[in-house]
């Protein structure tokens, strides 16, 4: 296929499948790693939460450099992103393999420089894949609708993948294999290595944006331009106040149906699947509705509802309520599916930033991203913790009504109110459907142009 032209069905496929992979492991770790090493290796509380959250703390800081490492590699167009696929792949699936495969140190300190240095690795080599595959996505199409089906695909094999990297595990748990845990980040890691193989052949001809560019690199001075576009601001903020209002959600939510609603975890899982169900189906209804209307509007109409049934559902359903909660999953699912058209905005907007700078720095807008929804959702989950003590809920101990209500309000409003914060400041956004056709048509007209020696 020639370089510039629609990306066929299997070159889009194949890209979103790098995506599977990345799901897969991320959930696996957030779900197992710490359960792992309190309750296998033996390691303290504190000290796993600690070489955890240094560990994330680095992944953050690490993905805007992966990103402008990504910008400015000087190579050939085909190769500048697709490059880093297959190592990140596969170091990552080695590290995972190895994170949980320990030898069981007597030495506290011993466990825990292990779980640092291995987590640590094992998330820099998912840097090294994640990040400039992101920023491929926004290169494999100059055209907004080509790059609306490109996300979405990668949203629902992300979507795929943290069922996988949920299902695998429990599959080996269940069956009371030996090793389980190590059976488990195999069959992951064989996953995060076929994502890369992959997503890095199907996209050989795919960066028809790219051009090599020499970039004068201030890391400050480039940080600094970044942060000064208010367009990327606004959709960051939005992006970010929903990030923290799922990361709550998703740390909340097994706690709120087991002591609130009081359901068996067979039925816990059978809301969650279908939300996840709901949540890839109505992806690609999301592309089409964002054709006849403007992004911004589906954003925040589709999230401002969320947040304010949500608001009032999760606070009224009574307790052994189920069919409740798992039609609300369906509904709730179909409306979070619009933060695909977030992922094009970005790239809208990087499109605004090179047609003003005559940069492409997709890889260092993507990084930022990812650094600022790594941390957000860290800090969602410290919260999590802090709102679960303020309520006066205890490991083990017998709920009280006064912490049943507090689990309530918790899923509920408080929740749901990062959801509506972020509806309403999608709404600020000034950068409209109009002046994104114009930035596509100079930009095809500068790319018609052959590149100056």
């Amino acid at each position: 296929m020639a370089i510039g032209g629609s990306p066929t069905k299997r070159e889009i496929l194949g890209y979103s499948y790098g995506q599977l992979g990345l799901t897969a492991t991320e959930a696996f770790v957030r779900i197992h790693l710490l359960k792992f090493f309190v309750d296998q290796v033996g390691l303290s509380p504190i000290l796993t939460g600690l070489a955890v959250g240094l560990a994330i703390i680095w992944d953050g800081i690490t993905d805007p450099l992966m990103g402008e490492l990504s910008d400015r590699l000087n190579a050939t167009r085909k190769w500048r992103r697709r490059v880093f696929f297959v190592p990140g792949a596969l170091g990552s699936a080695l590290c995972l393999i190895l994170l949980f495969s320990p030898a069981f140190f007597d030495s506290q300190s011993a466990q825990f420089f292990y779980l640092l240095i291995f987590y640590i690795s094992m998330n820099s080599f998912l840097t090294v894949f994640g990040v400039p595959h992101a920023a491929l996505g926004g290169a494999m199409s100059p055209d907004s609708l080509q790059r609306s089906k490109i996300f979405g695909w990668r949203l629902i094999f992300g979507n795929v993948g943290a069922v996988l990297g949920v299902a695998l595990p429990a599959l080996f748990l269940s069956s009371q294999v030996e090793n389980a845990y190590l059976w488990s980040a195999v069959a992951v890691g064989i996953l995060s290595l076929s994502a890369g193989l992959v997503s890095w052949r199907e996209t050989y001809d795919r960066e028809s944006l790219d051009r090599p560019v020499k970039i004068n690199w201030n890391p400050v001075s480039l940080l600094r331009s970044v942060l000064y576009n208010h367009h990327f601001l606004i959709v960051l903020g939005a992006y970010l106040f929903a990030m923290f209002g799922i990361g709550i959600n998703g740390s909340l939510a097994l706690f709120f149906y087991e002591y609130r609603l009081e359901l068996s975890d067979a039925q816990t899982q059978s809301i969650i699947v279908l939300f996840m169900l709901c949540f890839s189906l109505s992806i690609p209804v999301w592309i089409r509705f964002a054709q006849q209307v403007p992004k911004k509007i589906c954003l925040a109409v589709s999230i401002f509802s969320l947040g304010l049934s949500g608001a009032l559902i999760y606070l009224i359903v009574p307790p052994h309520s189920f069919w409740i909660p798992l039609l609300y999953a369906c509904f709730g699912g179909f409306l979070i599916g619009v933060v695909v058209l977030l992922d094009v905005l970005l790239v809208e907007i990087v499109d605004y930033d090179r047609l003003r700078k005559s940069q492409n720095r997709l890889g260092l807008y993507f990084g930022i991203w990812k650094m600022a929804e790594k941390l957000t959702r860290a800090l969602a989950v410290v919260a999590s913790g802090f709102l679960l003590t303020r309520i006066g809920f205890v490991s083990g101990a017998e709920v009280s009504e006064e912490t049943s209500w507090g689990l309530a309000i918790l899923f509920g409003p408080v929740v749901n109110a990062f959801f509506i914060a972020s509806a309403l400041l999608v709404l600020r956004l000034k950068f409209n459907e109009a002046r994104q056709h114009r930035v596509e048509s100079l930009l095809a007209r500068r790319m018609s142009k052959p590149p100056q020696a």
